[in-house]
């Protein structure tokens, strides 16, 4: 992948955000982290995690509240390493859809969410996101 590539990539990711309702001034002023079209350039866990959690709200609410009861807000190792497995089987089985796009999922990605790599989950997986919440807001699902 060249460099514009992954600009583009880097773009369509954030402007599939953006297009969710994510609020990058409103989340930098909760967790002092910037969020922006370039933050996964180098790993950047804390702001991956919640950019997931925040897709995986937006893809399903319900079973959100439910996956994520016992690890989410995350405090400890404890709750970190149970918000990675319940990221890495919901993602897994949302990949082994054949509409998802989604490369297959390595948990050690969660460990360093940076590069090529994270940004190409992120573009597929927002991708992902966005067109199953505006058939369900258009009712065509």
């Amino acid at each position: 992948m060249d460099l514009s590539e992954v600009a583009n990539t880097r773009k369509i990711f954030f402007t599939n955000l953006l297009l969710l309702g994510f609020n990058p001034e409103i989340n930098e002023a909760q967790t002092r982290i910037h969020f922006h079209q370039d933050m996964f350039k180098v790993p950047n866990r804390a702001a991956f995690e919640i950019v997931i959690k925040y897709l995986l709200d937006k893809l399903d609410p319900i079973r959100s509240n439910q996956e994520f009861r016992d690890c989410w807000p995350i405090g400890d190792k404890k709750r970190e390493m149970e918000f990675r497995k319940v990221c890495v089987a919901w993602l897994t089985q949302i990949a082994s859809e054949p509409d998802s796009n989604l490369p297959t999922i390595a948990q050690s990605l969660f460990l360093s969410p940076g590069g090529q790599r994270c940004d190409q989950l992120l573009a597929n997986f927002s991708r992902y996101v966005l067109k199953i919440v505006m058939k369900k807001e258009l009712g065509t699902e």
